[in-house]
């Protein structure tokens, strides 16, 4: 019923919907797209509308990212990246509000919002499911952190868009670089699930992969790099 007139017939590249979300109220729905911009639609307006918010500075390339509102009436849009961020913008001006590390391994997919306490929960390629709430922060001589924090939030934004327009401009490519790492990882990571659990039953294989297991990781690692080189030749 809704898109955005940029990608509506779009030669560059195929956009499509990997997550849309109704507010609070039902009023506004929010669509995240393939490697592009969220956007907010207001559901009164007639079908074919063009969108009257956008929030940028995310990545959603390398996995199918969720976005969704936060907040008890909605206040704000929240949505994870590749880049493993968890990217929170003020609903009516756009603007970055803030920007927090939720995913060692670099991606964070989905967040969900409780329905009426200010806590988040968000899960990503890691192993656990994290929870966030806001504290009150002490500010130092200075006011430092909020330096720090502006300037990590352009570096971060900048990155991530730059990137984008990177990959736009290369040729297709089936083996994205950044996909094959996220496999390789995800790969490596059920292995050593599967050893855990077998260790945890006291089979003999895992007593025997356990010795190894730095090893493997070491040599996988390797093996990795070699990929992401072999990949990169072929694509100069």
């Amino acid at each position: 019923r809704y898109c955005p007139e940029n990608l509506k017939d779009n030669d560059e590249f195929k956009a499509y919907i990997t997550c849309a979300v109704f507010s609070e109220d039902g009023r506004e729905v929010i669509g995240s797209y393939n490697d592009e911009d969220i956007y907010l639609f207001n559901t009164y307006d007639p079908e074919g509308s063009p969108h009257i918010h956008r929030y940028q500075g995310h990545r959603n390339s390398a996995t199918v990212k969720g976005v969704n509102f936060y907040g008890p009436n909605s206040e704000y849009v929240i949505s994870g990246s590749d880049c493993g961020n968890i990217f929170i913008w003020d609903k009516q001006t756009e603007g970055l509000v803030k920007l927090m590390p939720g995913d060692d391994n670099g991606v964070v997919n989905v967040l969900e919002a409780h329905p009426t306490l200010p806590v988040l929960a968000t899960s990503g390629l890691d192993d656990e499911v994290k929870l966030w709430m806001p504290l009150q922060v002490t500010a130092g001589p200075g006011h430092c952190w909020q330096r720090e924090q502006k300037e990590y939030m352009l570096k971060t934004v900048q990155r991530n868009l730059n990137d984008r327009e990177t990959q736009r401009n290369s040729e297709p490519d089936p083996l994205d670089g950044q996909m094959l790492w996220v496999l390789w990882r995800h790969i490596r990571r059920a292995e050593r699930r599967r050893r855990e659990a077998a260790a945890a039953r006291g089979e003999e294989e895992a007593v025997s992969d356990a010795d190894t297991s730095e090893e493997e990781e070491e040599e996988s690692d390797g093996e990795l790099e070699d990929m992401q080189s072999r990949l990169e030749a072929l694509r100069s």
